[in-house]
């Protein structure tokens, strides 16, 4: 912004504003004023999508983990009850006596 207003406040041309500011390549100067004159200031607003942050990332998906993660221990306790009704069954037929 402090670039587009000098150039206007002085009538400088690109090249000028370039070098007066130390910025390599003068088309950028001429995209930034061309943003100004379609749009003014508004022009020169942030267009890309917003990141969302780690916490708002872990609120999206702590429900979903919650309820992931209960399922999983649901299977998991399931799984080791039939395990030790397993285990049970096959002490109990070696403790047989074969015939």
């Amino acid at each position: 912004m402090k670039v587009i207003i000098w150039l206007v406040k002085h009538n400088a041309s690109y090249p000028e504003a370039a070098d007066h500011f130390d910025i390599s390549n003068q088309g950028t100067i001429w995209q930034w004023k061309h943003q100004y004159d379609l749009h003014g200031v508004d022009g020169f607003a942030d267009r890309r999508k917003r990141v969302t942050t780690m916490s708002e990332k872990k609120k999206a998906t702590s429900a979903e983990e919650n309820k992931e993660l209960k399922k999983r221990l649901e299977y998991l306790e399931a799984e080791n009850a039939y395990l030790k009704k397993l285990k049970a069954v096959m002490d109990r037929t070696e403790k047989k006596p074969k015939r």
